[in-house]
């Protein structure tokens, strides 16, 4: 009779639980066989158990001392997983969280300074009081996530027995979870990874019966976490997704807006600094020229003397987009998260996606606010034949809150007067060049005219400053003239083919009315910054937040795009940007952009597929249940009971409770001319299973053993 696993491990001593009995249990566990050596001095419990009564077990529930480096590796562990709601909550919650973690860790050494009796109610009800008083009492996604990390902290507090690491592993998980909440990025996905690894790496630690080391610990975590990777795959792919995505939670004021409903000096500077992105464009074909890259998203025609404001009445939808010709451009915009209704396209849409309206200014409005991220499709055409201007919108596009000044009305008349809107146009755009006027993102104070403070006082400015006053002197002059809020240029990813715009990239030009063509696109920054708005409409790298800093401050050098190329071409980081950008852009489209209608797809591509699909997966998991019903011996084992079939077959068989040393001794008094080879065998055997040795260097050991000693 050969021995097998099972009786095998009969004869294997079996280290207590760190945990100790717990009531109801006998003192094992699931990962005793794993380590058979017994417990080296201070692993384990700490001290003695002692009882406590609950009215269970005779009165008596077991209260747990823990080993004390499983729970440090268990705080240092919580600690990773709560660190993104750094950048999340209000830093009073995570402060709460990081004293009580505190406060813990210093409990390991010293456990009479941790809380007791009544002290653990009273500190629950301040901790709640501190979360809801800094949230000024509304009950959003803020409050109930700080609450939630708060709660986590309180429950290290009473973090005594193997229950307790049990239900505090828990609620790390979810903590995990709730940073999706945020932030469902590629980078946050590898994080939540990593934290689930670890916190089931901190469960698997407290439940072996010995110290795991980091490589066997990788191995027992990989063993439970890997059977969940299909299983989570599957329901990605065919649980039914409800409308609006599975997070779809207002944010409150801190979620940033990007552009703002009016335009006013400053209103687009102070996003010019910011590396976030605002939208990515996948093009059918390769993109338009850096000119055309000019995406619109407001109109302003109302001006109040300091602020420009949209006009409600070309709020309204308009019938169709007006007709178009030249180069026809077809693409995909994925949009982020802006709470706002207006949408991106290159200049005037030539179609309305399913998602938005037309209004009659040519501006993409969502019905709602964009407080997820949408993918939309749309077509531009280079050229439009717009209809004549009505009444209404001739009297909006000439609106002034009051008669031009005397000063304005001579530089007017300077520049040429308003009888052809091109020619003045050139002429505005030459005075601006010519007379000292630069580009800053910090102007200084205007007076109480704005407009003729810029245009004979400071004479410096950001982009809104040179559009209203470049539109405020065509309406001077009697020229129809708007102005146009959105973003300019972007980022061509070389490695996905898509463009980037970043916050850095908002931008505001003017339209003017021009009889037989209808509105033609004006660029008053383009005549004091030329530089600055080349770099910006073909950006040479992915921003980030100093590049788009210096990128700001460029704009007075004639920094030729050859040398700055040249700078960068062997720059390793920029590289890295690149391939993260992309990576992070198709993260988003093929798992943040699966929704119904993509699952609607999968499911009709499927179509008479799915029987044959559900009984292959059927089929997969019948061999692995088989498998996990009677799993194979390691090399080590196979190769020892490869020994006692051999002396089986010599009429010598192994005891049930017969030891592998009793039975070599038995077996050498039996077979003395075979007396070194079964020595051998046993020893090496031995030394492995029950000592610290390599396993598969000795179950190779031994196989080259037998390999060489044929009875």
């Amino acid at each position: 009779m050969t021995e097998t696993a099972g009786s095998r491990q009969a004869h294997e001593p079996v280290s207590p639980s760190p945990f100790g009995r717990e009531a109801g249990g006998e003192g094992k566990t699931p990962l005793a066989s794993s380590t058979p050596t017994p417990l080296p001095e201070g692993e384990g419990l700490r001290g003695r158990t002692k009882s406590a009564p609950d009215g269970k077990n005779g009165g008596h529930a077991i209260v747990l001392s823990l080993d004390p480096r499983r729970l440090r590796f268990l705080l240092a562990v919580l600690l990773l997983a709560v660190l993104p709601h750094l950048w999340h909550l209000h830093w009073s919650h995570t402060a709460l969280f990081l004293g009580f973690w505190a406060w813990r860790r210093l409990g390991i050494a010293r456990p009479r300074l941790l809380p007791r009796g009544v002290w653990l109610p009273l500190l629950t009800l301040s901790a709640a009081g501190v979360v809801i008083v800094t949230r000024h009492g509304a009950i959003d996604l803020t409050t109930s996530t700080g609450l939630f990390v708060a709660g986590l902290g309180l429950k290290l507090m009473e973090l005594k027995s193997g229950r307790d690491v049990y239900f505090t592993v828990l609620l790390g998980w979810f903590v995990i979870l709730t940073q999706f909440l945020y932030d469902q990025s590629l980078g946050m996905a590898a994080w939540a990874l990593a934290g689930v690894s670890l916190l089931t790496a901190a469960l698997v630690r407290f439940d072996a019966a010995g110290w795991l080391g980091w490589r066997r610990l990788a191995r027992h975590v990989a063993i439970l976490v890997a059977p969940a990777v299909p299983v989570m795959v599957l329901l990605f792919l065919f649980f039914p997704r409800p409308q609006g995505g599975f997070i779809h939670l207002p944010f409150g004021a801190s979620a940033r807006t990007g552009l703002s409903e009016v335009m006013e000096p400053g209103a687009v500077s102070r996003l010019a600094a910011s590396a976030e992105v605002a939208f990515r464009v996948d093009f059918d074909g390769a993109p338009p020229p850096p000119a055309q890259r000019y995406w619109r998203a407001q109109v302003f025609w109302r001006f109040d003397g300091r602020r420009w404001l949209a006009h409600p009445a070309m709020r309204r939808p308009a019938p169709r987009p007006p007709p178009g010709g030249g180069r026809e451009w077809r693409y995909q915009v994925t949009v982020e998260p802006h709470h706002r209704r207006w949408l991106f396209s290159l200049g005037t849409p030539a179609s309305i996606p399913p998602e938005a309206v037309l209004t009659r200014d040519g501006v993409l409005l969502s019905p709602d606010p964009l407080d997820e991220r949408i993918r939309y499709a749309l077509r531009s055409r280079e050229r439009y034949r717009f209809s004549p201007l009505t009444s209404l919108e001739r009297r909006a596009a000439l609106q002034l809150p009051a008669p031009p000044s005397g000063r304005i009305q001579a530089l007017v008349a300077t520049l040429g007067g308003g009888d052809d809107p091109e020619a003045f146009a050139a002429s505005v755009l030459a005075w601006f060049r010519d007379r000292g006027f630069r580009y800053t993102l910090n102007p200084g104070a205007l007076g109480g005219h704005p407009v003729e403070s810029f245009l004979f006082e400071t004479r410096a400015g950001f982009c809104e400053h040179y559009a209203s006053a470049f539109v405020y002197l065509m309406r001077a002059a009697g020229i129809p003239a708007r102005i146009v809020g959105g973003y300019m240029g972007g980022f061509v990813n070389p490695r996905g083919g898509f463009l980037e715009v970043y916050q850095a990239n908002a931008h505001a030009w003017a339209e003017i009315w021009v009889e037989g063509k209808g509105w033609v696109r004006v660029d008053p920054t383009r005549a004091v910054a030329p530089a600055y708005v080349e770099q910006v409409q073909s950006l040479d790298e992915p921003l980030t937040e100093s590049a788009a800093e210096r990128l700001t401050r460029s704009h007075p050098e004639a920094v030729r795009k050859e040398e700055k190329k040249a700078g960068i071409q062997n720059d390793w980081p920029r590289r890295v940007r690149i391939l993260l950008s992309a990576i992070d852009h198709r993260w988003h489209l093929w798992v943040l952009g699966y929704d119904r209608r993509a699952q609607a797809r999968l499911l009709g591509w499927l179509g008479e597929r799915w029987p044959g699909l559900v009984l292959s997966l059927a089929g997969l998991l019948a061999w692995r249940l088989r498998r996990r019903a009677s799993p194979s011996p390691d090399p080590l084992t196979a190769a020892y009971d490869r020994f006692l079939r051999r002396l089986g077959r010599k009429g010598l068989v192994k005891a049930g409770a017969e030891t592998p040393a009793a039975f070599a001794r038995r077996a050498a008094r039996t077979f003395p001319q075979w007396a070194e080879q079964i020595d051998t065998v046993t020893r090496l055997f031995l030394q492995a299973h029950y000592g610290r040795g390599d396993r598969r260097r000795a179950a190779r050991a031994l196989q080259a053993a037998l390999r060489r000693w044929r009875p």
